[in-house]
């Protein structure tokens, strides 16, 4: 069966780095399976590292949200009940004072008839009364090392301890970096000063519970990702990124008339390799959301096309940034609406 190459490119630029999108495409006489040139797809690498190897303690919350990502982990303010959330006194960030001693590795005491609280991080001890601005850090031998004058006292709230969590966290030796992105607002508190890269990629543990849909112009697929991703562009297609960690470029682009592209997702691994001129890998056909898939890794980037009777779409990403496994995941969250 004679088959041929038809291209089509979308140009778009992020930063310096340009991309270009191949289609596939087939005639009204034949099935003509066509396929992905060369692509000048410049693939992302990672520049930040997880967490710094020398941190030991890091958390990251966020405002109104009962989730946590405690050293590498996520979990809840309190395990015991999902509606407790930090919250905000007095432009402060309070939490329950079990969580803030636990973000910093110490131990806290409580003595409900005094009011007097005491949190233990390593060789330093702050000690504190409820409704009281004063905040005393003594040695391990109970010698005053300094007197604090915190912004907000710490308070009792539905009979539940809530602290400030930088004027502890600080007074115990703590680094507390806060940020807002869009109307979220992400607290830090870790044992040493990460990189900027290190912060954004904790605040993204939290912020991928969020999910976010995209919906093309011509309204004929749409996809859905975690709150980290963002919409880069469109142009006829979808552009998104996961800007901070991953640095993972994709493309979801509408593909037109629908009719032309049939033939792709009913091809061979051996029909593609032959149209390509090289062997491909992880070829596998499947369905995602009740719709036709074809899934190939070729020239350092992972493929997937999605055909229905009226619409299709094409989704890549560079192999070196994203592994192959986590591309289909991504893949399931597109849908054509046609």
């Amino acid at each position: 069966m004679k088959k041929k190459l038809l291209s089509m490119f979308l140009a778009a630029a992020l930063g310096m780095t340009a991309l270009m999108v191949p289609a596939l495409g087939a005639s009204a006489e034949e099935s003509i399976l066509t396929a992905p040139e060369h692509s000048a797809l410049s693939s992302y690498q990672s520049t930040a590292k997880l967490q710094s190897e020398e941190a030991s303690k890091v958390a990251t919350i966020q405002i109104g949200v009962p989730d946590a990502y405690l050293n590498n982990k996520r979990t809840l303010i309190d395990p015991n009940n999902k509606k407790v959330t930090p919250i905000i006194m007095s432009s402060k960030t309070m939490v329950p004072l079990r969580f803030c001693a636990t973000a910093m590795g110490g131990t806290c005491t409580y003595i409900s008839d005094k009011d007097f609280i005491t949190v233990k991080v390593g060789d330093k001890v702050a000690k504190f009364k409820i409704k009281s601005k004063e905040l005393q850090i003594l040695d391990k031998t109970g010698k005053l090392l300094n007197k604090i004058t915190m912004d907000v006292a710490a308070t009792k709230v539905s009979g539940r301890v809530l602290v400030p969590t930088r004027a502890i966290s600080q007074g115990l030796g703590s680094q507390v970096f806060y940020k807002k992105i869009g109307s979220d607002e992400f607290v830090v508190v870790s044992d040493i000063r990460l990189t900027e890269d290190e912060y954004h990629f904790q605040m993204m543990q939290l912020r991928n519970l969020k999910k976010v849909s995209y919906t093309n112009k011509q309204k004929t697929c749409t996809i859905t990702l975690p709150g980290s991703w963002e919409k880069h562009m469109e142009d006829g297609g979808i552009m998104i990124f996961e800007s901070v960690f991953y640095k993972t470029v994709l493309l979801a682009q509408n593909l037109t008339p629908a009719s032309e592209y049939q033939y792709n997702v009913k091809a061979t691994k051996e029909e593609w390799e032959d149209v390509l001129g090289d062997s491909i890998s992880n070829f596998s056909k499947t369905t995602i959301n009740n719709k036709k898939a074809v899934f190939f890794t070729y020239d350092d980037s992972h493929w997937c096309y999605i055909v229905s009777s009226k619409a299709a779409i094409c989704i890549y990403a560079p192999s070196a940034s994203m592994k192959f496994s986590n591309f289909k995941t991504f893949c399931q969250g597109a849908k054509l609406l046609k």
